[in-house]
């Protein structure tokens, strides 16, 4: 594997885009040597990795065809995150969302109920402009300005386990609602089933989903990974669906991994392979 620069026809305004694709490149030959055991990870190794949003748009600009994904949720990157750029703060935050919030949705929908709450009752409106949010620390600042509007209802109140076809049964299909798409846009997933509902699909949609897992490769938790992608194999067993839908492009893109991350689970072996296809 090795990284070659894009060129003109591959990446548009290839000035304007020249850092961030010697960046790609940079960070992908970092991932090589360290793999190869040619580099140690150091602190360097883990800002640069830090620094990377994991959006995958390199992907369909880079002409060698590198599979930068694969390369991402590397174990050595997470290592590296872990050790060079740990403290009490950030373990705290790892352990709150990867091993707790994100373990059970339903959990992350009680925090969207009460962040739905907190909006409504116009206390986001008051702190904002009472001046109380520059007391806090910069980076509360910056996430709370980001804070999504969180939808009135749910997936699982907007939509049915099970929608039938407006005609005759042609296919049957499965909508994974996803994790933060299921907070801030769980009116998309309502029209998602309409529109499959109108193709003759009967659509599937579980009211207790899990989490797709992705965050957690993406963040050197394997193990958390991999639970996560046998409950939504034994949720969503591949060979009972023609297709399985989800309008969040991170878990659409994780889903494709299954394969890879569940290599030698002999008890999902079928359904990790029919999964990844769909």
């Amino acid at each position: 594997m090795h990284a070659l620069r894009p060129l003109p026809a591959d990446l548009p305004n290839l000035r304007r885009h020249q850092a961030r694709a010697e960046q790609s490149a940079r960070r992908i030959s970092l991932m090589r040597a360290i793999a190869d055991g040619r580099l140690e990870p150091t602190r360097a190794f883990a800002d640069e990795m830090y620094f990377c949003l994991g959006c995958l748009a390199c992907m369909t600009a880079c002409p060698a065809g590198v599979n930068y994904a694969n390369c991402s949720s590397m174990p050595g990157r997470g290592r590296a995150k872990r050790r060079f750029l740990n403290s009490s703060g950030r373990n705290l935050i790892r352990s709150f969302t990867l091993r707790w919030l994100f373990m059970d949705l339903a959990r992350l929908q009680l925090a969207g109920r009460g962040l739905r709450l907190y909006q409504q009752l116009g206390l986001q409106t008051f702190f904002r402009r009472s001046g109380f949010l520059k007391l806090l620390p910069k980076r509360l600042r910056e996430l709370e300005a980001m804070t999504p509007l969180i939808q009135d209802e749910f997936s699982c109140t907007l939509i049915s386990p099970v929608t039938r076809s407006k005609g005759p049964k042609k296919y049957r299909v499965a909508v994974l609602v996803g994790c933060a798409q299921d907070l801030i846009f769980s009116d998309v997933n309502r029209d998602t089933v309409e529109v499959w509902r109108a193709t003759v699909c009967e659509v599937v949609t579980p009211p207790e989903q899990h989490c797709c897992g992705s965050l957690h490769a993406h963040n050197g938790e394997w193990e958390l990974a991999r639970q996560m992608a046998r409950r939504n194999i034994d949720q969503f067993p591949p060979e009972q669906f023609d297709a399985i839908i989800t309008n969040a492009g991170g878990c659409g893109s994780h889903l494709k991994h299954y394969a890879k991350l569940l290599a030698g689970d002999s008890a999902r072996e079928t359904g990790r392979r029919r999964g990844t296809g769909k």
